[in-house]
């Protein structure tokens, strides 16, 4: 993690959420979000419970996020740019991709701002609802929040 401030590392198997807490800690990285995301991503499932395991300060802990939807909404076989896009600008609505974002960025304005997870979903539907709907063409990949700079890749 060298110089980075924060990260987030998504993982597909069972234990290696742990894992990847302890060698942070161990490594004295500064501040680790590591949890079982969807498909391995560094994204959080909407249909299922997280433990979200954090490295931060020197110190380890687990936070268990329920799940946020009872039913099952992902489109695994339409994966396609142009769908997440029409849902970016607002034209049509992805439950499953709504709700996975605004838990991911929950996520990690809870590691990032060490606020409540409901203020974390609060903050996260805020600048969902205020994004900059045409910076799909932006060359800017930043966003900031609370003096911190996140970046996209």
């Amino acid at each position: 993690m060298a110089q980075a401030q924060h990260s987030v590392h998504g993982v597909f198997h069972k234990g290696y959420d742990e894992l990847h807490i302890e060698a942070s800690a161990e490594l004295g990285d500064r501040s680790v979000l590591a949890f079982r995301g969807g498909n391995g991503e560094a994204e959080i499932n909407p249909e299922r419970d997280v433990e979200l395991g954090v490295a931060q300060d020197g110190e380890v802990r687990w936070e268990h996020w329920p799940r946020a939807t009872l039913k099952y909404c992902r489109q695994k076989n339409r994966l396609k740019f142009d769908r997440m896009k029409l849902h970016w600008l607002g034209v049509q609505h992805d439950e499953f991709g709504g709700l996975a974002m605004l838990g991911t960025m929950a996520s990690v304005l809870r590691l990032v701002t060490k606020k409540s997870r409901e203020e974390c979903i609060h903050v996260a539907e805020l600048y969902w609802y205020g994004r900059h709907k045409k910076c799909l063409n932006s060359k800017k990949r930043t966003i900031s929040i609370e003096k911190h700079e996140l970046y996209f890749v």
